[in-house]
């Protein structure tokens, strides 16, 4: 059952965010984030701004990239990163 939130977003986006969140944490919180895409310590306004883009920020193909590219998410599938099944 999707949530008021999920049906106004939409339910990929909705998949996106909780999966880059799920990442986020097994990376250590969104300063390791931070670092591991943009190869330096945030300031407290971009760790803020990351923060603020996973959770409810436009999610654009440059941004998903970037995080394939330096979070090492190559062979994640599309399926798994939108809450699809594999199979």
């Amino acid at each position: 059952m999707q949530t008021k939130s999920a049906k106004a977003e939409g339910m990929y986006v909705c998949a996106v965010r909780e999966f880059l969140k799920s990442e986020r944490k097994k990376l250590g919180g969104t300063r390791a984030m931070y670092v591991l895409l943009y190869s330096q310590e945030p300031t407290v306004s971009e760790e803020k701004r990351l923060i603020n883009l996973i959770g409810r920020g436009a999610l654009t193909a440059e941004f998903l990239g970037l995080c394939v590219d330096k979070l090492g998410l190559g062979q994640v599938t599309l399926a798994h990163a939108f809450g699809l099944s594999d199979g």
